[in-house]
């Protein structure tokens, strides 16, 4: 089971890279955030805080509002593991960033961040990659 202040530096780092503002209580990305979960922003503004986490309902509009699959919402968290899931995933292994951590001196309790920040960049490149498959990309 995940913790929630594990589950607010996921949301946290994944609104980031997709784009949206998290660090002001008036931003922009705390609102579309709201809206798409249909909650209010204390609400999102909680998650964000670590105070809570959100009920499974929320889970896809999450994901979708961050540009991430249910899946590598769920273990990126902390919620399930791959095996758990039993499909693919964009998410890499975790020993990746232990040993990055390990590596670059990252404390313990930013692990997570540093894995939620390695998991976007590797969902980043899969959708550019499946773009450039496709004819997509430019």
């Amino acid at each position: 089971m995940t913790s929630a202040p594990r589950f607010a530096a996921w949301l946290k780092q994944a609104m980031r890279t997709a784009g949206l503002d998290v660090d002001s209580q008036r931003g922009g990305g705390r609102a579309s955030l709201a809206d798409a979960c249909d909650v209010s922003r204390s609400t999102v503004g909680r998650w964000l805080d670590g105070a809570s986490i959100p009920s499974p309902e929320h889970f896809k509009a999450i994901a979708r509002t961050v540009g991430v699959s249910v899946a590598d919402l769920l273990i990126g968290t902390g919620i399930m593991d791959q095996s758990d899931i039993g499909a693919p995933t964009t998410a890499p292994a975790v020993d990746l960033a232990a040993e990055l951590g390990q590596r670059w001196g990252v404390p313990d309790d930013r692990l997570p961040l540093l894995r939620a920040s390695i998991e976007a960049l590797a969902a980043g490149l899969a959708t550019t990659k499946d773009q450039t498959l496709s004819g997509d990309g430019r």
